[in-house]
């Protein structure tokens, strides 16, 4: 049992943080004390987080444009940028589109969802969903990622 500093309550060490460098191995306040402040410091900087947040993001799509730069298909070679699409070869891994985890995650989990995908230009798409994975395993110039789905062109590396 320990007492809050904040709250002065009584309460089991469960309801604390841990906290190496206190001699007991817990934070003063319990957790909800803990909660409260953290909420109330946050709301009193607001825009100070959002800006925060905005630029870790710009971070992440100056990165994302980097690699793609220097990204090209991997049926018919076409290295434009602006025609390059990410498929997913198995669908049911997907957990989002990567051009919209760019603006909500991490560049570490960007990269975690290119690399279940195949990059190819729009027309190869376009023809992989129409005709399906067998088109793209028929067609693809290099046999080593047509024989291994999983290990698909697109081994990104944090620029």
């Amino acid at each position: 049992m320990k007492k809050c500093s904040r709250c002065k309550e009584v309460k089991e060490f469960t309801a604390f943080c841990k906290q190496s460098r206190s001699k007991d191995g817990y934070q003063p306040a319990c957790k909800v004390c803990m909660n409260i402040s953290w909420n109330a410091s946050r709301n009193k900087k607001k825009e100070h987080y959002s800006l925060v947040q905005q630029k870790r993001q710009q971070k992440v799509v100056e990165q994302y444009k980097i690699w793609k730069k220097q990204q090209k298909c991997v049926v018919c070679h076409e290295s434009d940028e602006s025609c390059l699409d990410l498929h997913h070869v198995v669908s049911h891994t997907k957990e989002v589109d990567v051009s919209d985890a760019v603006y909500k995650w991490s560049w570490k989990r960007v990269l975690t969802e290119i690399e279940k995908c195949v990059i190819v230009c729009s027309n190869c798409h376009r023809k992989i969903h129409k005709y399906g994975n067998e088109w793209y395993y028929k067609h693809s110039k290099n046999a080593q990622v047509a024989e291994r789905p999983n290990a698909l062109a697109c081994k990104a590396k944090t620029p």
